[in-house]
């Protein structure tokens, strides 16, 4: 949508960020168990059946849904703009739950995270332009913005509210950089 907004292809940016957020959601487990050694929450293996199906049900269900009822898939397809609302109501249920970790720790737990997830977060934009050739704005994006709902989902579900911090902190700075580039692109030409 923000791709859209800024003038650049929202398809390719689409299948970009669906791509690499497969990706994280494939790879974060291991890592997070690489990371963690023996204080893992579980196996890698354990830790991707907790996330997968947050990734494939709602796949599946389209799949099937464009295949046996696409009358009901196209009835669906005009209601996206409702469905940031539950977007916004799940986020809010995950985020609540790093803020609650985050009120028991304390506002120096949040430091080291957010300057982790803002480094993250630039980086992320600044790599996926320069990579982008042509379709910089496309790269940066479908590299910088990742799905919000499944990088808290998958902290709180393999690592708990200490590592959702992160994502939560990520989701405030990748709408950050987005606001900014929607501000810039919608501001007149500075007059000679």
């Amino acid at each position: 949508m923000v791709v859209a907004a800024l003038g650049g292809n929202a398809g390719f940016a689409a299948v970009a960020v669906l791509g690499s957020n497969l990706i994280a959601c494939a790879l974060f487990p291991a890592l997070l168990a690489l990371l963690q050694g023996p204080d893992a929450p579980g196996s890698p293996q354990e830790l991707l059946l907790r996330v997968v199906p947050v990734v494939l049900t709602p796949w599946l269900v389209a799949r099937l849904l464009v295949r046996l009822r696409p009358a009901w898939a196209m009835l669906l397809a005009r209601q996206m703009d409702r469905s940031f609302l539950l977007w916004l109501v799940g986020l809010t249920v995950m985020s609540a739950s790093a803020a609650g970790y985050l009120r028991l720790a304390g506002l120096h737990a949040l430091l080291p995270h957010a300057a982790t997830a803002a480094g993250l977060c630039v980086l992320s934009f600044i790599v996926g332009r320069r990579m982008g050739g042509n379709l910089a704005l496309e790269a940066g994006q479908s590299l910088g913005q990742k799905n919000t709902a499944l990088a808290t989902y998958t902290a709180l579900a393999c690592a708990g509210p200490p590592a959702a911090l992160v994502p939560v902190c990520y989701i405030m700075c990748h709408n950050l950089w987005n606001a900014v580039q929607l501000s810039v692109r919608g501001r007149p030409p500075p007059r000679a």
